[in-house]
């Protein structure tokens, strides 16, 4: 009994190994047709053609082709960033202005930025008062206009000029009849000193009235009229004659001191003056002056002659020199006042308005500083443009510090190489329409 469950158990087994046989066989013919397909992709490339790259197990790209690349020259430390070249007719460049220059070492100011306000010229500002009271019967110029000295700019009807041209005249004949009698030895000394005063008197009082030039005009008229050259040529005048004499005694003249503008008008036909109105302000427009206000911390900073720009806020741009330095301080703002002569004769420069005047106070040298304006801002970085035989190219380069005008460059450009100097501007915005463009070619 024995014995048959040895051999029955026997057979069990034996069956069991010939079952697991072919199940093994067909796994292992599932397992390797991938890993021979993976041999074939690395090891049977047609006509004897290198494998392409791939990743190994850390992730590391194949660096063999990389191996065999082409040095680059970077000896002038941008090329390796110098783009695509922008080609220009020679029309092209005239036409946008292109102006180039080599690369160089040079200066940056260091400067004092003041803010200030355009103030009038006050030693080229008249303000006309009339000499006599009088009722305006004429007005030629208004507000705005420009005038030349010596033009008239309107006429008073003065009764109070009319009046001390006649004691004028009646006191100044007194004054010849006397002395003539006196130096005859008809009259007395009393009598002639006593009409020589009043003379003396009413004349200083017409000269205060008209000034010189036309007080000498009163008194050639004077004697036109009443010191004829004989006694024969003595008569009484037409009436005619009379009427026109006392219209020219009472026309008061109100005439331009000096060559400028009329800033300010406050007369109308009609109207009745004193002697203690300004009836027009005049001023000479061609310079004008810039008062900056200088803190007390940087007085010391400052003295007279040192060069000043000069900015308005619409961006015009004009350069002077300090010609005074306030010697007081503002009791309320602090600072003192440092004044600039600007000329003006285009008239660009209106007064009351607010300026910034950049004073340069010391220079320093650096190794390359180029134009501001040949640094463009491009794809978030700054850029400047190579030019040579061909056209012109942009490089990236690093920025330090500034001036007004200049810049100095850390990296990306060499001492030599020729840039554009004017003009990058419009190559950027060339630049920007050309990488458009591109963009748009591959849209879908």
């Amino acid at each position: 009994m024995r014995n048959k469950i040895i051999v029955f158990l026997s057979i069990v087994f034996f069956a069991g190994v010939l079952v697991s046989l072919p199940l093994a066989s067909q796994e292992e013919r599932h397992d390797h047709p991938a890993d021979r397909e993976e041999i074939s992709d690395n090891h049977a490339t047609p006509h004897g053609t290198a494998a392409e790259p791939h990743d190994d197990h850390d992730g590391r790209v194949d660096q063999e082709e990389d191996t065999h690349a082409e040095p680059v020259d970077k000896s002038d430390g941008e090329a390796e960033h110098e783009e695509e070249e922008l080609l220009l007719t020679d029309e092209q460049k005239k036409e946008i202005g292109i102006a180039t220059a080599p690369a160089s070492s040079g200066k940056l100011h260091s400067e004092l930025t003041l803010t200030g306000e355009l103030m009038l010229n006050e030693d080229a500002v008249a303000h006309i008062v009339p000499r006599v009271s009088g009722v305006a019967v004429q007005v030629d110029f208004t507000f705005g206009d420009t005038v030349k000295k010596g033009d008239v700019l309107a006429v008073l009807e003065s009764a109070e000029l009319g009046k001390s041209i006649s004691e004028y005249m009646v006191s100044r004949k007194i004054y010849e009849r006397k002395r003539k009698l006196y130096e005859e030895k008809i009259a007395g000394q009393n009598d002639y000193l006593e009409a020589l005063n009043r003379f003396e008197q009413v004349t200083a009082d017409l000269y205060m009235k008209l000034g010189k030039e036309k007080y000498l005009q009163a008194a050639r008229m004077f004697e036109s009229r009443y010191l004829p050259a004989t006694d024969e040529q003595a008569h009484p005048q037409p009436l005619a004659d009379s009427l026109a004499f006392v219209e020219r005694t009472t026309r008061y003249e109100i005439t331009a001191p000096i060559s400028g503008t009329i800033i300010e008008k406050h007369l109308t036909r009609g109207e009745k003056v004193g002697e203690d109105v300004s009836v027009f302000t005049i001023a000479d427009l061609s310079t004008v002056w810039v008062d900056l206000q200088v803190p007390t911390r940087d007085i010391s900073s400052i003295q007279q002659g040192m060069s000043v720009a000069i900015e308005s806020q619409d961006g015009l741009k004009t350069e002077g020199k300090v010609a005074a330095i306030s010697p007081v301080v503002d009791a309320e703002t602090r600072t003192a006042t440092a004044r600039i002569a600007v000329e003006n004769h285009r008239g660009d420069w209106m007064p009351g308005s607010f300026v910034t005047g950049s004073i340069r106070v010391s220079d320093e040298n650096l190794p390359l500083v180029i134009p501001r304006n040949a640094v463009q801002g491009f794809e978030g970085k700054e850029i400047v443009f190579l030019a040579d035989d061909h056209g012109f190219r942009h490089v990236p380069v690093v920025s330090g510090r500034h001036d007004r005008d200049n810049v100095e460059i850390l990296s990306g450009l060499q001492v030599g190489r020729r840039i554009v100097t004017k003009g990058a501007f419009e190559l950027k915005a060339i630049l920007q329409t050309n990488d458009m463009d591109s963009h748009a070619g591959h849209g879908h």
